[in-house]
């Protein structure tokens, strides 16, 4: 399947003027949900999408979340216009993770923080390149919430936005690379969505839902694996 994001990279001054980041395929439906939901449901289509973050088509740890939330402090710190040219380029999926720098985390110190016991381990650059972040839903929004079955059932392929698929290809791919795959939020959403992923070996859920820190406590049962495969980095 090709990569629906390079859209974006390939033609951001026309999104830009438009004032909306949703992929064209994906209008009609989020214009719709927006339309019948509450504001802090609302997509935000003015944010660059985050569908995924890091080398996902390399890493040896994957960390699968729900969507990308919306944080109005970053939104007044002008975060989304600073670090634009970051966002669109991750888009290819083979850039390392760009928000350990230090201008970055004076902005958004989100995953320096929720990576912070790894990073003191094994350093940012290790951690840049060996871990990804994977959005269930690519869109932005205060708080998450599903389409309804009538949505489901009137606008979507499979019950899911043509954008959605590619991820879920992502995950496929990384799980037949055998790499690591973390569940922070969504479990329910991503097995649904994963064929086999529920199942596969080397797919593991945090213990907090709602903590995405990844540490030994949060990860009591298999952070020795996520230590193994970052000490594999060194090795290399």
């Amino acid at each position: 399947m090709k990569n629906p994001w390079i859209e974006i990279t390939e033609n951001y001054n026309s999104y830009k003027d438009e004032k909306n980041f949703i992929l064209k395929e994906d209008r009609n439906i989020i214009n719709e949900f927006n339309c019948k939901n509450k504001e802090v449901f609302q997509i935000k289509e003015y944010i660059l999408p985050f569908p995924f973050l890091g080398n996902v088509e390399n890493s040896e740890i994957l960390i699968l979340l729900n969507n990308p939330g919306f944080d109005e402090e970053e939104l007044k710190k002008g975060y989304y216009d600073k670090f634009h040219s970051e966002i669109k380029d991750s888009y290819q999926g083979n850039q390392k993770m760009y928000c350990f720098e230090d201008e970055y985390i004076q902005y958004s110190d989100y995953w320096n923080k929720k990576l912070g016991n790894l990073i003191e381990k094994f350093g940012k650059r290790t951690i840049a390149e060996k871990i990804s972040i994977v959005n269930f839903f690519p869109y932005s929004s205060s708080r998450y919430k599903d389409f309804s079955k009538r949505d489901k059932s009137n606008f979507l392929k499979n019950g899911y936005l043509h954008s959605q698929i590619y991820n879920f290809e992502i995950v496929k791919n990384a799980m037949d690379r055998k790499a690591l795959i973390i569940i922070v939020r969504g479990r329910k959403n991503w097995f649904k969505a994963v064929d086999g992923l529920e199942s596969y070996i080397n797919t593991f859920k945090t213990n907090s839902y709602l903590n995405s820190s990844i540490t030994k406590n949060n990860c009591r049962d298999f952070f020795d694996k996520i230590l193994k495969r970052l000490n594999k980095k060194n090795a290399d």
